[in-house]
């Protein structure tokens, strides 16, 4: 019997349930900013009609005898969440709410998969992230993309529906959306397949746009991330290409231009020197030219190639050595003394000259070696004029001298060694002034042998004579006692006992 009742009470509830009804379902899709006329049916007699995000335009009219059935008039927003009507009846007792998710807006964006746009270009299904159009050319490509869906903002598990057939793209000026061209600031109306053309010159690292369109309402609200597909228009990489070599007195190379784009044109000319030394012979407008070096200057020439490409103009240099280095040059790398008075010096040898084969040294007139660096260590230190000379093939540079002095100015003597307690420290001066001693400072570092971490340090802002160091806390060992001033440094060993 009880199973019975049961069984009576979910059906009743069900034909209650659908006594109460309204026209226009839930499973359709609706068009926001659009007045629709719904048609109410219910149980029992109405009794008042609310609503969220939705707009009732007209309150409920046209009602049967019993106020059992009427219409009403209203619009769904411009947005996409969940809109809803509450209809109440029974004398409030009861509610029919109706949930309506299917409202096609813009409003909010989404990052679920159903509303991501992801182009391809249509000759290779490749993705379409980003295209190269050369300069001066007029390209086309084709792309084309899955439809996405509409979508309910803040729904969980995401709520997407039905379709969107109609784009929009954002182009850079010039080019065009099948026949339409853009100005660079209007979006243009497309589908989800299109052809895009671009101009002759404008858009490199601008970004084509693509989003959806809503066509059901006109000014409708969109807050969807655009697809890109980043422009891409290149200047020609153009290169030289030629021999290492230099051009030695009457004789001469060919030089080539690689990668002058097609119908662009190269004019060559002398830039340096202007004295008719170096000489562009036959073919002046081709992409390969013959240099004659008709001199005997050691001097480095220049020939400049202009390439005009349609509105662009692009100007290259080659330098080119006549005949042997103009010059060889010298760098020192390591310059500072060691104890106060070890010097050590190396050198480095450089040319603007990158066919030099090799590097001849020099000390006070002496022949000193070859190579690309050079270097000394010397004890005592002295004053030394250096020279260089570089080579290539067509002979050797005029020589480069430098003289080279040591930068020691001091030398620190210690006593007693061992120490126990007191350390005294006598500083003899040997090639500084007086005014650059009165400005510097001088730093004491002491560090276990084996150990870079200072135990102690002792600064002094007056350079002195004599200084005095109390060590009698040190334990017995071999301490290093390094002298810092300025850019010197000089270091010893002493042993202290207990």
């Amino acid at each position: 019997m009880k199973k019975i009742s049961f069984v009576l009470l979910l059906l009743l509830a069900n034909i209650f349930i659908k006594a109460q009804s309204i026209s226009l379902g839930t499973d359709n899709e609706y068009c926001p900013n659009t007045e629709y006329e719904f048609t109410v049916t219910l149980p029992s007699s109405y009794t008042s009609i609310s609503a969220t995000q939705f707009l009732i335009t007209q309150q409920p009219f046209a009602f049967n005898s019993t106020n059992t059935s009427f219409k009403f008039k209203g619009k769904f927003n411009d947005v996409n969440i969940k809109q809803t009507i509450i209809i109440k009846y029974n004398s409030g007792q009861s509610t029919f709410p109706i949930e309506y998710k299917k409202v096609k807006s813009l409003f909010y964006s989404n990052d679920a998969s159903c509303t991501i746009i992801q182009p391809k270009f249509s000759s290779n299904n490749a993705p379409a992230t980003s295209f190269t159009a050369p300069l001066c050319l007029v390209s086309s490509f084709a792309i084309t993309f899955s439809k996405i869906k509409w979508h309910t903002a803040f729904e969980t598990p995401t709520y997407c529906f039905g379709s969107i057939s109609d784009y929009e793209y954002l182009l850079p000026a010039n080019w065009k959306l099948g026949n339409i061209t853009s100005n660079g600031t209007t979006w243009l109306q497309g589908t989800n397949a299109v052809t895009i053309t671009s101009d002759l010159t404008s858009g490199n690292g601008q970004t084509i746009l693509i989003r959806p369109k809503n066509t059901c309402v006109s000014n409708s609200a969109n807050s969807q991330v655009p697809a890109q597909i980043i422009v891409l228009r290149p200047e020609p990489n153009l290169t030289f290409a030629a021999t290492q070599a230099p051009i030695c007195n009457g004789g001469s190379k060919t030089i080539t231009l690689n990668n002058i784009p097609s119908g662009a044109t190269v004019n060559w000319v002398v830039s340096f020197p202007n004295n008719g030394q170096l000489q562009i012979t036959g073919c002046s407008d081709c992409p390969s030219v013959t240099l004659q070096n008709s001199g005997t200057d050691n001097v480095i020439g220049t020939v400049t190639a202009t390439v005009q490409h349609c509105s662009f103009t692009y100007v290259k240099n080659y330098n080119v050595i006549l005949g042997s280095p103009p010059y060889a040059s010298i760098t020192p790398i390591t310059n500072y003394c060691l104890g106060g008075s070890d010097w050590e010096l190396v050198l480095q040898a450089s040319t603007p000259d990158p066919t030099v084969t090799q590097y001849f040294w020099s000390r006070d007139g002496v022949p000193s070696g070859s190579g690309a660096t050079w270097s000394t260590y010397e004890f005592p230190p002295s004053c030394m004029t250096i020279g260089l000379k570089a080579e290539n093939a067509c002979g050797l540079s005029p020589e480069g001298t430098q003289q080279f002095c040591p930068p020691c100015s001091f030398r620190m003597v210690i006593a007693p060694n061992p120490v126990k307690g007191q350390l005294n420290i006598i500083l003899e001066k040997k090639s500084i002034s007086k005014e650059n001693v009165q400005k510097s400072k001088i730093i004491f570092r002491l560090t276990k042998v084996g150990d870079l971490q200072p135990i102690r340090q002792w600064t002094y802002n007056i350079i002195q004579s004599n200084y005095s160091m109390n060590l009698s806390n040190l334990k017995q060992g071999i301490y290093n006692l390094q002298m810092i001033i300025g850019n010197e440094q000089e270091s010893k060993q002493i042993v202290v006992v207990e």
